[in-house]
């Protein structure tokens, strides 16, 4: 039927338009299968690349926690160090005080026993001047007599006021010593 409504000339014209139509759709399928495998190799090489980009990504990530952790260990310890040297100062100035606090409770121990030795002799020398003094008032006769007396009425007290002086000076002095050595002892 084809044939029928078709001469030679326009049969022959339609299979040229055919064949470069079928040409054309060859060059056209070609290409698109080139451009295929052009797309599936650079997918594949994009996923390599990823692949690539992925492992430094992992490399450089793991090698940034390990120098942040070697940082933060490193600074722990500076810190620790730190820490360590101000408790060692501490102690060493704990135990420069505890020795002073020993010199000073000796000094006060020592400054005790002196001002004991010498409020006890000035003590014993004060009571036999006044025995000798009222010894000598008791003999004597007239008005020397009642100026004595009175005399030594005065020097009796005066040597209490001084030994009571002595002794409110002497007791806090003595009881800081004997603190500074129980608490030195108790220390130990």
């Amino acid at each position: 039927m084809l044939a029928e409504t078709l001469d030679g000339a326009s049969l022959k014209t339609a299979t040229e338009a055919l064949r470069s139509e079928q040409k054309t759709l060859a060059t056209a399928a070609k290409r698109a299968t080139d451009a295929a495998a052009k797309a599936t190799e650079a997918a594949e090489a994009t996923k390599a690349g990823a692949a690539e980009v992925a492992t430094a990504g992992k490399r450089a990530l793991s090698q940034a926690i390990t120098a942040t952790e070697k940082r933060a260990d490193e600074r722990a310890s500076a810190a620790e160090d730190a820490r360590a040297a101000r408790i060692d100062k501490q102690l060493a100035a704990a135990a420069r005080l505890d020795d002073r606090t020993m010199w000073v409770g000796l000094g006060h121990g020592l400054a005790a026993v002196a001002t004991v030795g010498v409020t006890l002799a000035g003590f014993w020398m004060t009571l036999a001047f006044a025995v000798w003094g009222w010894r000598w008032a008791m003999n004597a006769e007239g008005w020397a007599r009642g100026l004595t007396f009175v005399g030594l009425i005065a020097a009796t007290a005066g040597i209490v006021i001084a030994c009571y002086h002595s002794w409110s000076w002497l007791a806090p002095r003595v009881q800081v010593a004997i603190d500074a050595y129980d608490k030195r002892n108790r220390k130990k």
